[in-house]
């Protein structure tokens, strides 16, 4: 049975793998996938990743960094799917990790846009192994789903096929609406109204779904700006919506640093709390987290800088 081998010499790994195949067209398939991988980029990437990829555990991403191993892996998967001996096709494969399912449809000559979260060592997995296009791809986001109902052409236009991590057959183009439609109503459902309730209390106006626009108008107003602005953003040509994703959630850490320990001195607070202020434990567990979350705002500061 073959082990993981993130860090064998890129040729050794391809001749292991490929005599541990028997399937004659599996074997050719895995070929064409290896070879187009640059084994000087290769050796750099592992030197570049050696720190992780050394007693790494076997649950995390780096297991993916052992390319060849994994595009054998894949070679079923594009059985399954009727992918050998077919004419070329443009496939969408959803959650497609670090690109090895698409460089072994390259191989078999179809086109495949992959979609996924974006992860640097991904990232730079796809890129050595070919792979058509990584892009950031995050489902709970409003913006995104009304950005695409908008502007994105039917999918039909676009792919023969589109697929999902681990799936045995493809999935229709029905269900990948339905999936993005459903994550977009729960993304609805929740950031635009915990930003209308939080405007519509710093001013003290009435924060009820129950309420109708005149009852509520700021609370409905500011609902109805935080879409418009997200869709402001989705539809700025070229914008980094993955980096600006990622600085609102390292924003919210840092606003949460300076709001939690007034939080703490409320609850602390035996006029306003009664018989339900903290306690010494409180106290002491509330402490630890304001803690931790000041040393995670500093490691970010940190990492930003150097």
């Amino acid at each position: 049975m073959l082990e993981l081998k993130p860090l064998e010499l890129l040729d050794l790994r391809i001749e292991e793998i490929e005599a541990s195949i028997a399937d004659p067209a599996y074997k050719k398939v895995f070929r064409t996938a290896a070879d187009r991988i640059d084994a000087g980029d290769y050796a750099l990437a592992q030197s570049k990743w050696r720190d992780r990829l050394v007693d790494y555990d076997p649950k995390f991403i780096y297991k993916y960094f052992d390319v060849c191993f994994w595009m054998k892996d894949k070679l079923e998967r594009a059985k399954r799917l009727n992918l050998f001996d077919r004419p070329p096709l443009r496939i969408l494969d959803l959650g497609t990790g670090a690109g090895h399912f698409p460089a072994v449809c390259a191989a078999l000559g179809h086109e495949v846009i992959g979609l996924d979260v974006e992860v640097p060592l991904y990232t730079e997995l796809a890129r050595l192994s070919g792979s058509n296009e990584i892009a950031g791809f995050v489902l709970l986001i409003l913006a995104f789903l009304i950005a695409y109902l908008l502007v994105a052409p039917d999918l039909h236009d676009e792919f023969e096929s589109m697929t999902a991590t681990g799936g045995s057959r493809p999935l229709t183009f029905a269900v990948g609406r339905v999936l993005v439609g459903v994550a977009g109503l729960l993304a609805a459902a929740v950031v635009p109204l915990s930003t209308a309730y939080s405007v519509a209390e710093t001013f003290g106006q009435r924060a009820d779904l129950n309420d109708g626009f005149r009852q509520a108008p700021l609370f409905y107003g500011a609902y109805g700006v935080s879409i418009v602005v997200a869709v402001l953003f989705v539809l700025i040509p070229g914008a980094p919506l993955i980096s600006i994703l990622f600085l609102s959630q390292a924003l919210n850490a840092v606003l949460l640093l300076a709001i939690l320990p007034f939080l703490r001195a409320l609850a602390r607070d035996r006029e306003l709390m009664g018989a339900h202020r903290l306690g010494r434990a409180g106290e002491l567990t509330t402490a630890l987290v304001i803690a931790l979350v000041a040393t995670s705002v500093v490691a970010l500061l940190v990492l930003s800088i150097f």
